[in-house]
């Protein structure tokens, strides 16, 4: 008897999941456009839980790219002013001085264009200040000066020309009004 009760309980152990398992729904495999709802229904909850994602996960990205951009601009400030610091302590003429210090800029960051100004001038530059483009102010003895590096852009210079005024170096794209107006690429 104890014998036929162990028996019993074995077949029932084993047939027990083979049931269950009878019972469920079998499972398939289908792309997201075709997934339908039991009544019917055409089910658009992945699609837009994809989008959401997506949306979230990009502007994630853009807030990071425009933090480390911003550092890089941060950075590159201290190192710009290193070097024209470097160059103004050697007591260069200013027409040597804003030469050397355009040529620097395009040795040590050729990703930008740049432009050092003493005269009144106008800028058109591409993008966000701090993230596309940045500058510093300069005084060489009593002369001052604007420095700016960016991405693409206008500037257009009014007022005298001649190094001793200004120098730029980068990608031109064109040049107009007797050379005062120049215009930059990437």
């Amino acid at each position: 008897m104890k014998f036929s009760a162990l028996l019993t309980g074995l077949a029932f152990a084993f047939a027990l999941p083979t049931v269950l398992a009878a019972s469920l729904p079998e499972s398939r495999s289908s792309p997201a456009n075709q997934l339908t709802a039991r009544d019917g229904d055409a089910s658009k909850f992945l699609e837009t839980s994809q989008r959401e994602l997506n949306y979230s996960s990009i502007y994630k990205l853009e807030a990071r790219t425009l933090q480390a951009r911003q550092s890089t601009a941060h950075s590159i400030i201290d190192s710009v002013t290193n070097t024209v610091r470097d160059i103004a302590a050697r007591n260069p003429s200013r027409g040597d001085f804003t030469q050397q210090v355009v040529s620097a800029g395009s040795s040590n960051w050729p990703q930008y264009n740049w432009v050092i100004c003493h005269t009144s001038y106008i800028t058109r530059f591409d993008g966000g200040a701090e993230t596309d483009w940045d500058g510093i102010h300069w005084d060489l003895g009593s002369i001052g000066y604007d420095l700016y590096w960016f991405t693409s852009g206008t500037f257009e210079r009014h007022g005298d020309g001649g190094f001793i005024n200004w120098a730029y170096s980068g990608r031109v794209i064109s040049t107009s009004n007797n050379g005062a107006t120049v215009v930059f690429g990437k």
